[in-house]
Parts: C-alpha cells; structure tokens; sequence
C-alpha cells in the first residue's frame, strides 16, 4: 500500500517487502524517509521530484510512523540502519561485492573493517 505525506509517496514495508522489489528489478531505489527529509521536499519541489523519482520509501522516523499509524495505515517502522544490515545481508549471501565511501578520513575504513568481522566472507573492498 502507498501513501502520500506531504507530496510523497511512502510505501512503509519491512525487508520482506523490500527485498521483493530488489528481486524483481536489476537495479532499485530505496528512500528511508523521515519527517526531516519530507518537509524539505515539501519546501523544495525538486527533492521532492527526487524522493518520488525512487522505487521505494520506507518509514524511517517514528515521527512519520506516528503521523501515519494516527491516520490509520498500517506501516512497518524500517530504519536506514537496519535497512543497511539487512543489504549487507544479503550481499554475503549472494556474493556480492560492497563498498564503503564517505565521511571524515579513515571512518569508511573503520566501517568496512568492523563488517568485515560481524559478517565473515563478506567481500568489502
């Protein structure tokens, strides 16, 4: 089910409905949206058009849980931290290669050392 919060579409499912989209398309878009993130989309059309443009949206916030669990919709509470796990997951199961970018000096190095040994065979690079 989808709903719109302030102009943008939420879809609110946990990782089973989440990995049913990254199975059904080679390449998929996730938002973990959140009432910060939504009042700037309603302040600012293009990151609107940005947040729209993607294939899914979960419920980050518990502010946005909140507000549509009030107006009676049944959504899932799923965090870009957990969603981040779950991906990580699954990569080790699968195979697949990640990588860990951003932040100040060193701390992308300090990330992918500390998954490397929560998650044995995962191949970080």
């Amino acid at each position: 089910m989808t709903s719109l919060v302030l102009g943008v579409p939420i879809e609110g499912g946990a990782w089973f409905d989440v990995k049913a989209q990254l199975d059904a398309r080679a390449s998929t878009w996730i938002v973990t949206a959140n009432p910060e993130n939504l009042l700037t989309a309603h302040e600012q059309p293009a990151y609107r058009e940005v947040l729209c443009a993607a294939d899914y949206r979960t419920v980050d916030g518990m502010g946005l849980w909140l507000v549509m669990r009030a107006r009676g919709e049944r959504v899932v509470r799923y965090t870009g931290v957990d969603l981040g796990e779950d991906l990580l997951r699954m990569a080790l199961e699968r195979g697949w290669r990640v990588a860990f970018f951003g932040g100040d000096t060193g701390i992308a190095e300090v990330a992918a050392e500390g998954w490397r040994k929560r998650l044995p065979g995962l191949q970080v690079r």
